[in-house]
């Protein structure tokens, strides 16, 4: 086993984030001791979520052996991030770090949760997978200030009838970025599957998303501008299926 302290990365001023290091198949995990020096440490599913903080560059930091996530991410967000290679004392690999630097908090919202989260912007796109199709969708959320609740996303697909026919519920980032530790400007990049029943009809289907508090189940207040949406919830488009 390899223990890295990576000082390249033990910035005090940096927001360090540990991409799941448990890999099948490796005879010698690299494990990494996170300094208490590290203003805050975080673990995230990088296939589902990213946090880009506003005011201090963002250190995504995977296995050495990774190929692929590093770029994935980077291209999920937007190309905004750099990889570097870290090695131990004797020059093995043994990191791939992302970095990503502060995002500006000028870009305008499709609405407003709770009054303390920004939707910045939402898109959906349908695939096949065997035989049934799965409505892929990616949001973008900022926090205005820190999120005093915890809250649920949810993900509805609705027929012509308002018949919710396929659904995800879950915490931001597959419950690793729980609203709770997103600080004021973080901006999330939070990715949703929900497949579809294969037997469903064909035709149009909307795709609504929302809020709503885990202690109460009560869906929180969502406006666009100065107007509550009906059912605290927002279309964000229509797509066909199957």
């Amino acid at each position: 086993m390899v223990v890295a302290s990576a000082p390249a990365i033990a910035c005090g001023a940096d927001a360090a984030v540990l991409a799941p290091l448990s890999i099948v198949g490796v005879d010698d995990p690299v494990r990494f001791v996170a300094r208490d020096v590290w203003a805050a440490v975080r673990a995230i599913e990088p296939k589902q979520a990213a946090v880009v903080p506003s005011d201090r560059l963002a250190r995504y930091v995977f296995p050495a052996i990774d190929r692929s996530q590093p770029e994935a991410l980077t291209e999920r967000l937007g190309g905004a991030g750099a990889i570097e290679e870290i090695a131990d004392s004797q020059g093995r690999p043994v990191a791939r770090v992302v970095l990503v630097r502060p995002t500006s908090s000028g870009v305008g919202a499709l609405a407003t949760l709770a009054g303390q989260i920004d939707l910045v912007s939402a898109s959906v796109e349908t695939r096949r997978t065997g035989d049934r199709t799965v409505v892929a969708v990616r949001l973008v959320w900022r926090a205005r200030v820190r999120p005093t609740d915890a809250l649920t996303v949810f993900v509805h697909v609705r027929d012509a009838a308002e018949n919710t026919v396929a659904q995800k519920d879950s915490p931001p980032g597959a419950g690793t970025l729980p609203t709770g530790s997103w600080q004021p400007g973080d901006t999330v990049v939070d990715e949703y599957e929900v497949p579809a029943p294969a037997n469903s009809p064909a035709g149009e289907y909307r795709v609504v998303v929302g809020m709503y508090r885990r202690a109460d189940l009560q869906r929180a207040e969502l406006r666009v501008g100065a107007h509550r949406a009906d059912g605290d919830e927002l279309e964000i488009a229509r797509v066909r299926l199957p």
